[in-house]
């Protein structure tokens, strides 16, 4: 009865609706679409490339938007992408298995960089292992904020993130901005200062990549007011970096901003919207959101950032927000876009204190969110109110 009920209801428009065709100027077909009866799709949409015979895109339309999957294809006709919409909001960019394997290949492509990559000049520098692993999970991060993710080593960044990391352990302790010890060069401290003053730095966090996971969760008592590591690791017109370790102190140049060709964003994330990797994201991680200056008149103070629990079908498990233990802004300059809207999610509510219970936050395979953002005041087509979910695997 159930499969029944289900065939009715999609038989149901079709006995209204029409076909539509489009070709294009060589007359070969262009696209095939289901419309209603005041010639909006709803149903299947189907797009060549010219030549009418490579496919483009296959998507599902409902009152005239993107309702199910959207499949593209590139100009040879192979599936580049795949899209989950509800009633025409962008839900999934990519799928669970497009970012599992976007992810892999990062790590081949960067391994692969690293290999042919000159050896670095600073004999103290890390191995091409460990530059690889590091580097690759940087471009991991960018890429799934759909950040520009190319981004390269420098030789200089190296050798001053090198003699600054090794100045640090000289120190036996993090500092922007070290005295000169009277035993040191006066050419390696000035190596070693650029690397300190403008890059990220770490203490005991084990190897290069375990420091880049940590200036990513920058959500410690002492960072989570500015998250400024993490901007910086996410600024849009970053190109390279270099990475130093020694010992117990780690260091990556990160101040770079030499790309000119930044894909646009009106606002950036973290965590993405989408299905978004738990390996990349920890319980106590605060979430983020950066305004772009060019598409919105910042304003911290009047923003909102509001987090609820979804269910399996994406529906609000209660329409109150979950609790936070941290709800602030920041206005510094970290990056290109120089603000952060930022919150975290805390503990569940407690009965014996009075407090109603609600829905748990949980960072952990299938569990589904839903970030709001609003009081914005757009400058231009931007969206008054940010709206995008989070589901985590």
């Amino acid at each position: 009865m159930l499969r029944l009920a289900l065939t009715l209801v999609l038989l149901a428009p079709v006995l209204s609706a029409a076909q539509v065709t489009e070709n294009h100027p060589d007359g070969t077909r262009a696209s095939t679409a289901v419309v209603d009866k005041e010639g909006r799709r709803d149903g299947a949409y189907t797009a060549w490339w010219p030549g009418g015979k490579l496919l483009k895109e296959k998507a599902v339309y409902k009152d005239g938007v993107l309702h199910g999957i959207r499949a593209v294809y590139d100009e040879k006709g192979k599936q580049a992408g795949e899209e989950t919409w509800i009633q025409g909001r962008l839900i999934y960019p990519r799928n669970q298995a497009q970012v599992a394997a976007g992810l892999k290949q990062i790590e081949a492509e960067s391994a692969a960089w690293v290999a042919q990559w000159p050896k670095p000049s600073n004999p103290a520098a890390a191995g091409p292992a460990d530059q690889a692993k590091a580097l690759a999970r940087l471009r991991q991060y960018r890429w799934l904020s759909g950040l520009a993710h190319d981004v390269v080593l420098d030789d200089r960044y190296t050798d001053c993130a090198q003699e600054g990391a090794s100045l640090l352990a000289k120190l036996g302790k993090l500092d922007h901005h070290p005295k000169k010890p009277a035993d040191m060069d006066e050419a390696i401290f000035k190596k070693a200062y650029e690397g300190t003053s403008r890059g990220n730095l770490a203490m005991g966090l084990g190897d290069l990549t375990a420091a880049v996971d940590g200036w990513m969760d920058d959500s410690d008592p002492s960072n989570i007011a500015a998250l400024g590591h993490r901007r910086w690791l996410m600024n849009p017109s970053m190109a390279a970096v270099g990475f130093g370790i020694t010992g117990r102190f780690s260091v990556v140049f990160a101040h770079d901003t030499a790309r000119k060709d930044a894909p646009r964003q009106p606002w950036q994330a973290y965590p993405a919207p989408g299905f978004y990797p738990a390996t990349h994201f920890g319980q106590r991680h605060a979430w983020h959101v950066s305004l772009n200056p060019k598409d919105y008149q910042v304003d911290l103070k009047a923003t909102t950032f509001r987090i609820y629990a979804l269910d399996q079908s994406l529906r609000r498990l209660s329409e109150e927000p979950l609790p936070l233990d941290y709800d602030s802004g920041n206005g510094d300059g970290y990056g290109d876009y120089r603000n952060a809207r930022i919150v975290r999610p805390g503990l569940p509510k407690d009965p014996a204190k009075g407090q109603k219970p609600g829905p748990t936050y949980q960072v952990a395979k299938g569990r589904s969110y839903e970030a709001v953002v609003a009081g914005l005041v757009p400058k231009g087509d931007a969206p008054a109110e940010i709206r995008f979910v989070v589901t985590f695997f």
